[in-house]
């Protein structure tokens, strides 16, 4: 109860004896008893679990601007056509091939994405290596090779760039939406996250700052990410 004010007359004995002035002139003032604002406990900090619903899809599509975890039979080009037009079923026009190649590019140059899981261009899939190739000289495999960053995740451990039997929990950038539908061009320009009390918000190029904040036991490279016609998206992440 922030600022309220509460009244109240001084009590009288019940003894009071005759001729004796009830209404004498220090009662004619009231009391004023002044009750401090509530204290609110604050909120639990979420979860890892909490986290990782807020940027998954909850029946594991790919989708823009959200972590999704590879699984076996899945193609690059698969899941970017998904995450762009919601299917990986039927034809598709020259622009929309263009535009699935064109996220690959950025899920492979998003700096998390590299600190996590960048090889060099022969460890990929066929194809995979000349869509990235003019960009960049290392990108995420779609073979099982990494350790189960999202086990890792919702146990409280970060994520790591060590190898191990399991695909890439990456992250899908969140693209400008606008200019896809004028121009059939991808691109994460405008597209950044809030600011926030410790700094930038950072390009949605990246997952949001309650992801990257789970830091990372051990990256591949001091130097990530890569040049883009939107913007260079190289940076160092810190090495824990």
């Amino acid at each position: 109860m922030s600022g309220k004010k509460r009244k109240g007359n001084a009590a009288h004995s019940s003894d009071t004896g005759p001729g004796e002035d009830l209404d004498n002139e220090d009662d004619d003032e009231a009391t004023e008893i002044v009750v401090g604002p509530d204290l609110e406990p604050a909120p639990p900090p979420p979860t890892p679990s909490e986290i990782l619903a807020r940027n998954t899809d909850p029946q594991g599509r790919a989708v823009l601007g959200a972590l999704y975890r590879i699984k076996k039979g899945d193609t690059p080009i698969g899941i970017c056509r998904e995450a762009l037009f919601g299917t990986r079923e039927g034809p598709m026009e020259p622009w929309m091939w263009q535009a699935a190649r064109d996220l690959l590019v950025r899920i492979d140059c998003g700096p998390w994405n590299q600190a996590l899981y960048a090889v060099p261009l022969d460890e990929m899939m066929e194809g995979h290596a000349e869509i990235d190739s003019y960009f960049t000289k290392k990108g995420v495999s779609f073979y099982p090779v990494y350790k189960d960053n999202e086990k890792r995740i919702l146990a409280g451990l970060p994520p790591t760039s060590s190898k191990g039997g399991s695909h890439a929990f990456l992250w899908i950038p969140m693209i400008n939406l606008d200019i896809l539908d004028k121009d059939g061009v991808v691109t994460t320009e405008g597209m950044n996250y809030p600011d926030t009390e410790e700094g930038l918000g950072g390009s949605m190029i990246d997952p949001p700052p309650e992801v990257i904040n789970f830091g990372f036991e051990e990256v591949s490279g001091d130097e990530v990410g890569c040049d883009l016609p939107e913007g260079d998206f190289r940076r160092s992440v810190v090495q824990g």
